[in-house]
């Protein structure tokens, strides 16, 4: 919340944040990769530590968003029972997919070894973000509106040893920023139950088949 009655520094704010950033690629690697190159920015870096972004797969992207949520699962699933050879089409793109996840998640490690929390230098405002309608946002403003701000003092403190000529710059973030970065360890555990869950329908779908071809064809 900011303080007092702020429709002037709401104008303030408006006018002196910086262009809004691209949009983010909705898959884990884009969005992890989005925290990186905020990151690496000279306003948000920890000393000269950089963090390596991630490789972004195409295969990746076909097959991930289409399963990103429950019910286009459950169709791709249902459809490997009925529909002849789509589980073995299924399950080595899966398998791909895992593999260039675990490359992905590689990165991450490393990345999380040099630099244990990349928002170290980023102010988390979701009431800032709200304004411009973003997850996160670079504002530069001066110390006289940077007062009208409820930061605590510690924050406050902290953005006054980076002014330059009058001016502060400095990026806000909201939760759902974060999460880019703190829900792509939780995809591994879909990718891995995705290929095992492929598996045992491809072995039933042949069972299906087989017996259907045996049934049906194979004379005695």
């Amino acid at each position: 919340m900011m303080n007092g009655s702020s429709s002037s520094l709401r104008y303030s704010l408006l006018k002196d944040s910086l262009p809004k950033q691209a949009p983010v690629p909705t898959n884990p690697m884009g969005e992890y990769n989005t925290i990186v190159h905020e990151y690496n920015s000279s306003e948000n870096r920890i000393a000269e530590v950089y963090m390596n972004k991630m490789n972004e797969y195409a295969i990746y992207n076909i097959f991930f968003n289409p399963m990103r949520t429950f019910p286009a699962r459950f169709l791709m699933f249902f459809a490997c029972l009925f529909v002849p050879l789509l589980p073995f089409i299924l399950v080595p793109a899966l398998l791909i997919v895992l593999i260039q996840y675990e490359l992905s998640y590689r990165v991450f490690c490393e990345n999380e070894h040099k630099v244990p929390d990349p928002f170290q230098n980023m102010i988390f405002s979701p009431d800032l973000c709200r304004i411009t309608n973003n997850n996160h946002r670079y504002y530069e403003l001066s110390i006289k509106d940077l007062e009208g701000l409820s930061f605590n003092f510690e924050v406050i403190r902290s953005l006054r040893m980076r002014e330059i000529q009058g001016k502060i710059r400095f990026m806000v973030y909201n939760a759902e920023f974060s999460e880019y970065y703190t829900n792509f360890p939780t995809h591994r555990r879909s990718h891995i139950t995705n290929l095992i869950f492929a598996i045992v329908l491809s072995v039933i779908n042949c069972f299906v088949y087989y017996k259907i071809f045996h049934d049906n064809y194979v004379i005695f």
